[in-house]
């Protein structure tokens, strides 16, 4: 499953899609969905995220968008 998620993320971070080869270490796998809020490891909730990316989304699953004053889902890698 995880090589899978990889291949198909092509190595890089969804998020800010820098490649494990520029980072020089390998992407962590991210729960689209986190686990404490229900997400389960299975392949279509996982994606690849970088340390600093997957560290700065946590658990969230959505934010609060300024501009038109709601919260809106967060970027889903996988679309």
């Amino acid at each position: 499953m995880g090589h899978r998620v990889r291949q198909r993320a092509r190595h890089r971070c969804g998020y800010c899609l820098c490649s494990e080869t520029l980072l020089g270490m390998p992407m962590e796998f991210d729960h689209l969905i986190p686990q404490a809020a229900g997400g389960t490891t299975r392949e279509e909730n996982l994606w690849l995220a970088c340390r600093r990316c997957n560290a700065f989304k946590g658990m969230q699953t959505h934010a609060h968008d300024s501009q038109n004053v709601e919260w809106v889902a967060l970027f889903n890698p996988r679309q």
